[in-house]
């Protein structure tokens, strides 16, 4: 039999203040249940003490400072068992409807990757202790933060005493489940219909993505599984075929530093052997996106992609072609989940080692070939690169070259013996 928010003394209090509970909030809900059964001495049967306990739990947790009266909250519990009862009020359908409008109960959602499909299997595990546990712990919180009317407090009262019953929680999750999997719905639409209309601006895109994404964060959740899934040949095969891949210079640059400031170290033997990821690791990588490193990237690879679309539709290939590398772009260029960044990091390193180990190769700077590594950090190479990366008017491009380079420039000199 499920029992809710049944804590040992010492165990960790449920609010989340890290303390153990009977130096927490074990006194505040003992004192609550004992204010409730003798309030409505006699009244309850088994199913109803189970109730008490978790509301009981639920008005005890320190989870906000607003307190809510113990007295009134039975009251309205009470009333909404008897509406239950004659059936006056269709509370599923409320309770759904909260469930999209209070901005605190947007959180009450089954967990987005759940419903990507090699997640699938693990969906039992909303019907588990733990989870309707969390899912009512959010809900408390609401109550104390968003503003409800009586009548919709009755709702989530109604919903709280569902979840409570062993013989109702699967309606509970149900309400939850159909909430979160309709939303995931109606973003996906929203997504596709920009993609079916052959919105080619990949700008216009990401900012439709990244809208929907805050509004609905559980959307990002499944999206970043689903895509994976989705995608998961296509980026192997862009990552095996990275020699066709062909971003500007500046994309990688600081990568490319990274590298030339080991060389200059005479570290050369030892990057050989350690090999380049772990030179330009997944660490310096997430460090790297703090530093702005990700939005030139980006902009690399939306350049390529731009580039990409423009070729095929002068092939006139299937339109099919088309949506498909758009919705692959949303995957790449929106990187909101550690599944996309996973995935970028993959990119970011396999187009610098086909660099290192293709030169001389060409760049993006009026047909010029590098031979070495070490030119590209010539002063003179990037006074000219730079003037003509805002000759064509990439001037936030150009002046993040010009600080990666003064940067590792400054690094170098500073450890100069002279």
């Amino acid at each position: 039999m499920m029992r809710l928010f049944e804590v040992d003394r010492n165990d960790k209090c449920p609010c989340g203040s890290g303390k153990k509970y009977k130096k927490c909030c074990m006194d505040r809900v003992e004192e609550i249940k004992r204010e409730i059964l003798k309030e409505y001495e006699g009244m309850f049967t088994a199913t109803g003490l189970s109730i008490v306990n978790v509301i009981s739990a639920l008005l005890g947790f320190k989870l906000g400072n607003k307190v809510l009266d113990t007295s009134d909250i039975m009251e309205l519990m009470m009333e909404a068992w008897m509406e239950e009862e004659d059936e006056e009020v269709d509370f599923s359908g409320s309770f759904k409807d909260l469930l999209r409008q209070k901005s605190g109960l947007k959180m009450v959602r089954v967990p987005g990757e759940m419903f990507a499909e090699n997640e699938r299997e693990k969906m039992q595990k909303i019907f588990e202790k733990d989870f309707v546990e969390t899912l009512l712990l959010r809900i408390a919180r609401s109550i104390r933060y968003d503003e409800y009317s009586r009548e919709e407090m009755k709702v989530i009262l109604w919903a709280i005493s569902i979840a409570a019953e062993e013989g109702h929680v699967r309606d509970f999750i149900s309400c939850v489940y159909e909430v979160s999997k309709d939303e995931i719905v109606e973003c996906n639409e929203k997504l596709w219909e920009l993609v079916t209309e052959k919105v080619t601006d990949m700008k216009k895109l990401r900012k439709v993505f990244e809208e929907i994404s805050m509004e609905t964060s559980n959307f990002l959740h499944y999206s970043g599984e689903h895509l994976k899934l989705l995608y998961e040949d296509e980026m192997e095969r862009m990552i095996s075929e990275i020699e066709r891949v062909e971003l500007p210079l500046y994309s990688i640059y600081s990568g490319l530093a990274e590298i030339y400031v080991k060389n200059s170290l005479n570290t050369q033997d030892k990057m050989e052997k350690v090999g380049i990821e772990q030179i330009v690791s997944p660490e310096f990588f997430v460090a790297g996106i703090k530093e702005g490193m990700l939005e030139y990237f980006l902009a690399g690879i939306e350049k390529w992609i731009s580039e990409e679309i423009e070729r095929i539709k002068k092939e006139k290939k299937d339109k099919e072609e088309i949506e498909n590398m758009l919705s692959f772009s949303i995957f790449l260029l929106t990187p909101l989940t550690p599944a996309q960044l996973d995935f970028l990091y993959k990119i970011y390193i396999s187009y610098i080692k086909n660099f290192i180990e293709n030169l001389p190769k060409k760049i993006d700077y009026r047909e010029t070939i590098i031979n070495s590594l070490e030119e590209l950090f010539d002063e003179k190479f990037v006074e000219k690169y730079t003037d003509y990366l805002k000759k064509k008017g990439l001037f936030k491009e150009a002046g993040y070259v010009e600080g990666c380079f003064y940067k590792i420039n400054n690094f170098l000199e500073h450890l100069s013996p002279n």
